[in-house]
């Protein structure tokens, strides 16, 4: 990934895809004012420079086809590092981050089922080079998973109209996917933007049926298009992890209140001493206080709060994220995006 000189229309068309990763390129075009072609060279561009990439994200809880869990690392001085790029190595690590508080590196695991954990977490990530202590947290149910940074830079609600509003994991499992629903998962997993004719041939199938194969996928809530964007890319200068404490009588309470917070992208309900993990992207480093206390603070049956503030994160969404070094290194094309 290397960086580009990002000007208004090019973090435009980021936040359309954000906002809506299998827009087409009239309808982000509409939204920005500006023509087709445009935002078609742009975007070509920008994922072919690395600084944006869309992908299927099954929801793996909902579909029964896996569980969910953080690993909470402590590491020996100067070892974090080390460690965290290890960790990133994992194919089934889908998040990674070195973060400040009680722990140091923060870890999402996709295990196939809970008993795994022993196998992956104690046996593998446990016994690494620098690993001094673990904690695991399952994740029980998932509110809200967005990556829309940039929204607030469209200022029209269109390009979200017709998306499915994201619900709670369900108590009980959706049906198995068919042989063609794999086949389709696989493919839109590299590619969020494939077209129906191209996924239609990959699949053996018809474009008809590609289609509503994957709308019937989405409209059920195992599948969901993300657009992989740095938030630093549109202004967002600070990420950390909340790790609350909240009374169950409040948890449901709670957990509906912060999903539909604009900075909280990830919130989920999890086992162990704390039993919510939200993580929250903002503008600047100062508003994280302001935040705690108005948000936070308002929160019925909160009974403590651990804020970990993320210092840099090495994979995202099964993706690895390039260091500051790696990503500003010269663009080998530094022609102007248009």
């Amino acid at each position: 990934m290397v960086d580009l000189p990002l000007d208004p229309t090019d973090a435009g068309v980021l936040a359309g895809l954000q906002t809506n990763p299998r827009a087409s390129w009239g309808q982000i075009a509409r939204v920005l004012k500006t023509s087709e072609s445009t935002v078609a060279r742009r975007a070509t561009r920008l994922f072919d420079s690395g600084l944006a990439r869309v992908i299927g994200v099954v929801d793996v809880l909902r579909c029964g086809v896996g569980v969910p869990a953080f690993v909470m690392m402590r590491c020996s001085p100067g070892r974090s590092h080390q460690v965290a790029e290890s960790v990133a190595a994992h194919p089934q690590v889908r998040f990674v981050a070195l973060v400040t508080g009680s722990v140091d590196v923060i870890a999402e695991v996709v295990l196939d089922s809970h008993e795994c954990a022993t196998t992956v977490i104690d046996e593998t990530l446990g016994r690494l080079p620098g690993v001094a202590a673990t904690e695991t947290a399952f994740v029980m149910s998932t509110f809200t998973s967005v990556h829309d940074w940039g929204r607030h830079l469209l200022g029209d609600p269109s390009l979200t109209e017709e998306l499915p509003q994201p619900e709670p994991t369900p108590p009980a499992p959706h049906e198995a996917f068919t042989p063609l629903e794999r086949s389709i998962l696989d493919a839109l997993a590299d590619n969020g933007r494939l077209s129906y004719t191209a996924l239609a041939s990959l699949c053996g199938v018809s474009e008809s049926m590609a289609r509503r194969r994957t709308e019937a996928l989405v409209e059920r809530g195992c599948l969901r298009f993300r657009t992989l964007v740095e938030p630093r890319l549109l202004g967002y200068d600070i990420e950390f992890d909340l790790w609350l404490t909240v009374e169950p009588a409040h948890l449901l309470t709670v957990c509906q209140q912060l999903a539909r917070c604009p900075d909280v992208r990830y919130l989920s309900a999890i086992t162990g001493p704390a039993n919510v993990c939200a993580q929250v992207s903002l503008r600047r480093y100062q508003e994280i206080f302001g935040f705690l206390n108005e948000t936070i603070g308002a929160l019925p049956g909160v009974r403590s709060v651990e804020t970990l503030v993320l210092l840099r994160v090495l994979k995202r969404g099964f993706a690895d994220v390039p260091s500051s070094a790696q990503a500003n290194q010269p663009a080998s094309d530094d022609r102007p995006l248009d």
